[in-house]
């Protein structure tokens, strides 16, 4: 908003009374227009990536309802993600935006991993119920020691002095702790 108003000065100083068109620029003005660039294309790019992934899910599955299910968690978690910047007051800017790509790359691998062993099961002749326990107990600690890792290793950007990295540590975890309890709670009730 200081930009702005420094923009309006500017303008209401200089243009037209002039004769020349003054315009300000510099490093803030390009990461005010990055950013915005950014935030507005960051639907459409959701967008992008979750008929990807159900693409690519689909030619892997072959069944559609399997591959709508898997993309659940990783849809409410990125959801979950919109309301905890919200709740929390950190902005949406280049570089948490960058945070719901990373969000949807790594969630995507919970759901996908529990999918497919559960699909494995079914084709090995068990019942649902049956396949989403074995899934379960097969996958769980898999997923969640690597969540864990992920998490852990970037609560080295908690001690940084720049709060966008203690930003972006704490919307990863906070994406991390949603995919998996998501993947490992939500998708085999759906499953």
């Amino acid at each position: 908003h200081i930009l702005d108003g420094i923009e309006d000065t500017v303008n209401e100083f200089f243009n037209g009374s002039t004769g020349y068109e003054v315009k300000i620029t510099g490093a803030g003005y390009l990461m005010r227009d990055l950013t915005s660039s950014m935030v507005s294309s960051q639907g459409m790019s959701l967008f992008i990536a979750f008929a990807l992934i159900i693409l690519l899910l689909y030619i892997s599955i072959r069944k559609i309802a399997p591959v709508l299910m898997t993309t659940v968690p990783i849809a409410i978690t990125v959801f979950a993600l919109y309301g905890f910047l919200g709740l929390s007051g950190i902005s949406l800017n280049v570089f948490t935006v960058t945070i719901f790509s990373i969000t949807i790359g790594v969630g995507i691998d919970y759901a996908v991993h529990f999918t497919s062993i559960f699909m494995e099961y079914q084709k090995q002749g068990f019942s649902k119920e049956e396949s989403v326990d074995k899934a379960y107990k097969y996958t769980s600690k898999p997923i969640i020691a690597n969540a864990m890792g992920i998490s852990v290793g970037l609560s080295a950007l908690f001690v940084s002095p720049l709060q966008i990295h203690t930003n972006v540590a704490i919307l990863m975890w906070v994406s991390m702790v949603c995919g998996v309890l998501l993947s490992l709670s939500f998708l085999p009730t759906l499953l």
